[in-house]
């Protein structure tokens, strides 16, 4: 039997549904539109259309992908750029605490608070300097994302460093000349 497996499509609509509820946040206009897409590609996954749902699951991505670069302006793009970048760092994480989860390790409960606390720790809408330079202080020098960035036994790459600080390198202030 060729085509997706039903834990991968299940695994894709997981993460595209925890990158759905940010892009909502940030993105509410748009509710109808994403919640839509997911719905279709969920009753798809229910029916055992596999295939199908994997073809309506790629949409929906590029769909928040699209809904997330949305913006007005240099500075509005830019922090359309920051919220997809800080999106896809979140959905990565989420799906690496659902794998921690499904093991049900007792002492997985430690790992599950580091992840839970990258996320937590990454401003959706940093608007003033202080918040961007306390953010690039973070990002560069927090070991717990060094850990997290370490290749894990679940096959999930987590990238955080490298996509949020280019991201907030282009929503900074740049100093004027």
């Amino acid at each position: 039997m060729s085509g997706p497996s039903a834990a991968d499509v299940t695994a894709t609509f997981n993460r595209l549904i925890a990158l759905a509820k940010q892009t909502v946040a940030d993105h509410p206009a748009h509710t109808t539109r994403i919640t839509d897409s997911l719905g279709a590609a969920q009753n798809l996954i229910k029916a055992g259309s596999l295939g199908e749902a994997q073809k309506a699951l790629t949409q929906a991505a590029a769909l928040l992908d699209a809904v997330a670069k949305e913006g007005q302006g240099a500075g509005n793009s830019a922090m359309a750029n920051w919220q997809s970048a800080r999106n896809r760092v979140v959905a990565s994480l989420r799906e690496l605490e659902g794998k921690i989860r499904a093991m049900a390790d007792p002492e997985s409960d430690g790992a599950i608070i580091l992840v839970k606390s990258i996320q937590a720790n990454l401003a959706g809408n940093p608007a003033t300097p202080q918040q961007m330079a306390e953010l690039e202080q973070y990002l560069k020098t927090d070991s717990v994302i060094t850990d997290a960035e370490a290749p894990n036994g679940f096959g999930i790459k987590i990238d955080i460093r490298s996509p949020l600080l280019d991201a907030l390198g282009k929503l900074k202030p740049q100093p004027r000349a």
